[in-house]
């Protein structure tokens, strides 16, 4: 290494470098929104306003890839408290590999890192391609292993220690 110029890999990310790093890894939440707004037909999830923008928000913090996915594989329901109907059109299913229901009160939680846990917990389920469980013990460790890419997911986009 030449004289006077040593390169600290340990050195922090200024705020523009971090804004890039976003805005080529994660989508914007509008993004987000445009991709999922099948969500808001009549028919499908029955929950608010305020509901649909914790579900987004959840979303938005995953990266690209894992987003491209999520659209391609994977069905929400979410549904209010009283009884509901959910009238699937073939073109809802198509393709899907499988379907995460979102309880309406986890999307109310005010805590929005509890939220978007839960929300990646059952994700992370799918994309490690967790099936039949049979025993508790296999269950503990699927569940496990769910919480542990939630997590890492939560820490890419924010850091270690938020």
């Amino acid at each position: 290494m030449k004289e006077g110029k040593s390169k600290n890999k340990f050195k922090p990310e200024t705020i523009e470098e971090m804004k890039k790093k976003v805005e080529r890894n994660y989508f914007p939440k509008k993004v987000i929104m445009e991709k999922f707004k099948h969500y808001k037909k009549p028919g499908q999830m029955k929950i608010s306003d305020s509901e649909y923008e914790a579900f987004y928000d959840a979303i938005s913090i995953l990266h690209k890839s894992i987003v491209e996915r999520i659209e391609r594989e994977i069905y929400f329901i979410s549904v209010s408290r009283d009884g509901f109907y959910i009238n699937f059109q073939s073109e809802d299913l198509k393709n899907k590999k499988g379907i995460i229901y979102i309880s309406p009160h986890i999307l109310e939680f005010d805590d929005r890192k509890f939220r978007c846990r839960s929300i990646h917990h059952e994700i992370a389920h799918h994309i490690l391609g967790h099936k039949d469980v049979k025993s508790s013990e296999e269950l503990k460790k699927k569940d496990d292993a769910a919480y542990e890419l939630a997590d890492e997911w939560w820490q890419k986009y924010y850091g270690k220690y938020n």
